[in-house]
């Protein structure tokens, strides 16, 4: 009944009991394993991809591969860069050339037009082309 409510194997459930029972043991101590790189290799990582930002974990792995000699698996690396204090963050999309100011007089005009027009309909042409419009790039 336990395996099938948390959708794990009853194997994996059994074990878990039996560590309980026989050792009282409340979590796994497997602590992952000790790190390839020395101090000084990860201090130097960690300056270089604090000074680059990459795209790609597997970028990132190429170049301790390139510096270092040392190969990491793309989840072992994400796990590295985790410990370490990194994230991932999407960037949000803001017009290039964006002028808060203008957006502003832009939004009070529409809300006086909006007022003004009652059940009529507002429409919007855009001349802009597709490929000018913003393109979001993202990085660690």
């Amino acid at each position: 009944m336990i395996a099938q409510a948390l959708r794990l194997h009853e194997t994996s459930i059994v074990r878990h009991i039996d560590d309980y029972v026989n050792k009282e043991k409340l979590k796994p101590e497997n602590g992952g394993s000790v790190s390839c790189l020395t101090a000084e290799q990860t201090s130097q990582i960690i300056s270089h991809i604090t000074e680059h930002t990459y795209c790609h974990v597997h970028q990132i792995s190429e170049y301790i591969w390139k510096t270092c000699e040392i190969r990491f698996s793309v989840s072992g690396l994400n796990k590295w860069l985790h410990q370490q204090g990194f994230s991932y963050k999407q960037p949000k999309g803001v017009p290039h050339k964006f002028d808060e100011v203008k957006q502003a007089n832009f939004i009070e005009q529409y809300d006086r037009l909006k007022s003004s027009v009652g059940d009529e309909p507002i429409l919007f042409m855009d001349a802009m082309h597709p490929t000018q419009a913003t393109k979001v790039s993202c990085g660690g």
